[in-house]
C-alpha cells in the first residue's frame, strides 16, 4: 500500500521537473513566436490605416 502512495508522488515530481526544464527550453522560442505574431499585427493594422 506505501509503495502505491509513494510512487505517484515521485512520479509528478519527476514530470513536473522534466515539463518545467522543457519550457525553460522552449521558452526563447515561445517569446520569438509571440514577438513575430505581435510584429505581424501591427504592421497589418498600419498598412490598414494607411491604405484607407
Amino acid at each position: 500500500m506505501f509503495t502505491i502512495f509513494t510512487l505517484p508522488t515521485n512520479f509528478v515530481a519527476s514530470t513536473t521537473a522534466v515539463m518545467g526544464s522543457l519550457f525553460s527550453d522552449l521558452s526563447p522560442f515561445i517569446t520569438l513566436i509571440l514577438g513575430v505574431i505581435l510584429a505581424t499585427l501591427v504592421v497589418t493594422m498600419i498598412f490598414n490605416v494607411l491604405t484607407k
